[in-house]
Formats: C-alpha cells, sequence, structure tokens
C-alpha cells in the first residue's frame, strides 16, 4: 500500500507487545461482523509481508470493540470467507 494512506487505526496489546495496525476491513458474517487488522510497518505503511488478524467487531454506545475469536472452527470460517472475499475482489480487479 502507497504512502501517506488515510485509514483507521487499532493498537493491539500483544504479549510481545503493542502492535499499531490499520483497519483493513470489515467482514460480515452471519449475524456477526469482523475486523481484519494489517500491522503497521515502522513508517505507518501497512506492512504486507505480515499476516493479518482478524477479531470479533461491534459497536456499543457509540465505541468500536473488539473480541478475540476463541473457537478454531469460527474463526477457520472467517479466514476462508475473507479469502473468498479477496478472491473475488481480485477477480473483478482484472
Amino acid at each position: 500500500m502507497a504512502n501517506n494512506q488515510d485509514f483507521d487505526t487499532v493498537t493491539l496489546n500483544l504479549e510481545d507487545g503493542d502492535l499499531e495496525c490499520a483497519v483493513y476491513d470489515i467482514v460480515e458474517f452471519g449475524e456477526k461482523e469482523y475486523i481484519v487488522l494489517m500491522p503497521l510497518d515502522e513508517n505507518g505503511d501497512i506492512d504486507e509481508s505480515q499476516d493479518y488478524f482478524i477479531y470479533r467487531y461491534w459497536e456499543e454506545d457509540g465505541e468500536p470493540k473488539l473480541a478475540y475469536i476463541e473457537d478454531d472452527e469460527e474463526y477457520e470460517r472467517i479466514v476462508d470467507r475473507y479469502e473468498e472475499m479477496l478472491d473475488d475482489r481480485m477477480f473483478d480487479e482484472m
């Protein structure tokens, strides 16, 4: 992704320290929404060499909330759905 892109950011508090991420996408699946986060590099650009993170997402009293997806099957379904969406987007761009 090019420099100086406008995107919302989220700081993840991981075991090995904080990680600044860009809000890359919001995915609706069933009755729930999920957020896709991409790590940022030292220049504040999306680091596409890193894996993305997916969390359950919702708003409460106007504030965004994230939750870890604890169910492995749910997580795999979301990853599969998101990768299908990416494939569809790449196909549409061709």
